[in-house]
C-alpha cells in the first residue's frame, strides 16, 4: 500500500507541472497578441493580422483553461493522498491482531527451532552414555534432561500449530482487506487518468475548432477593398449582394466594374 501513496505523489507532480507548461503557453500566446497590438500598419495585410489576433486570443484562452482545469484536478488528487493516508492509518489500526499474529508465529517459530536442536542435543547425549557405558545415575540424569527436552519440543510443536492457525486466518483475512483498499485505490486513480484524458481531448477540440479559422480565408479582392476605407472606395456594407464579385484580380491587376478600377487606382 505504501506505494499508493507515492503514485498518487508522482501523478499529483505530473499535472502540476502540465499545468504550468499550459500557463506558460497561455502568457507567451498573451505576448503575442500585445506584440500584434503595436504592430504598424500593414496596408492590405492588415485584416489577416488582425484574424491572427483573435486566433491567438482564443489560443491563450484554450490554454489558460486547460490551466485551470489541471489545477482543479492537482486539488483534486491531493484532497485524494491526503485521504489516502488517512485510509492508510486505519487499515493499520484495523490489522493490529494480525500485526501480533505475525509477530507470535515469528517468535513461536524461533523458539520451536531453538527447542528441536535442544531435544536433538539431549538424545545424543543419551546415545553416547549408552555407547560409551555410562553409570546408571549419569544415565539417568542425561535421560531426564532429554525427557524434559522432549516435552518442551512437543509442548510447543503444539503451541505452533495453534499459532500457525491463526496466524493463517489473519492472514486471510487482511489480505482480502488490502486488496479492497488497493482495487479502490486503482480504481480512483484510473478515474483521475480518465478526467485528465477527458480534459486534453475537449481542449484539443477547442484547439481544432481555433485553427479552422484560417486567417488566408478572405479572397485578395475583399482585402484590396478593404484596404482604402471610406474615404478610398464606397463601403459594400449596406448594399444588396448579388453573389457576384465586382471584379477579378488577375496577375496582380484588378479588372472589372468602376470600383474595381477605384481600387486599382487607389492602391497604385
Amino acid at each position: 500500500m505504501k506505494s499508493g501513496v507515492m503514485a498518487a505523489k508522482e501523478l499529483s507532480d505530473y499535472l502540476r507541472e502540465m499545468s504550468r507548461i499550459q500557463e506558460d503557453c497561455s502568457k507567451a500566446h498573451l505576448k503575442m497578441v500585445k506584440q500584434l497590438n503595436t504592430t504598424a500598419p500593414c496596408g492590405t495585410f492588415s485584416p489577416v493580422l488582425v484574424a491572427f489576433k483573435a486566433a491567438t486570443e482564443k489560443f491563450a484562452s484554450v490554454h489558460n483553461l486547460w490551466m485551470v482545469k489541471l489545477t482543479d484536478l492537482v486539488k483534486e488528487v491531493a484532497r485524494y493522498s491526503d485521504e489516502l493516508h488517512r485510509t492508510h492509518k486505519k487499515v493499520k489500526e484495523d490489522e493490529a491482531p494480525t500485526l501480533e499474529a505475525v509477530k507470535a508465529i515469528q517468535e513461536t517459530t524461533a523458539m520451536l527451532q531453538k527447542a528441536k536442536e535442544a531435544y536433538k542435543q539431549r538424545c545424543l547425549e543419551v546415545e553416547k552414555l549408552k555407547r560409551e557405558g555410562a553409570g546408571t545415575k549419569e544415565l539417568e540424569k542425561a535421560e531426564a534432561k532429554f525427557r524434559k527436552a522432549q516435552e518442551e519440543y512437543k509442548a510447543l510443536v503444539d503451541r505452533y500449530c495453534v499459532v500457525r492457525d491463526d496466524f493463517e486466518k489473519k492472514m486471510t483475512l487482511a489480505a482480502k482487506h488490502f486488496q479492497q483498499v488497493e482495487a479502490a485505490h486503482l480504481n480512483q486513480m484510473r478515474e483521475f487518468v480518465e478526467a485528465y484524458c477527458k480534459v486534453v481531448d475537449d481542449n484539443n477540440n477547442q484547439w481544432g475548432r481555433v485553427s479552422e479559422s484560417r486567417p488566408c480565408e478572405p479572397p485578395v479582392y475583399d482585402l484590396l477593398i478593404r484596404f482604402p476605407g471610406p474615404a478610398g472606395i464606397p463601403d459594400r456594407a449596406g448594399r444588396p449582394d448579388d453573389g457576384q464579385p465586382d471584379g477579378d484580380v488577375r496577375n496582380g491587376q484588378v479588372h472589372g466594374t468602376g470600383e474595381a478600377r477605384s481600387v486599382r487606382r487607389v492602391c497604385l
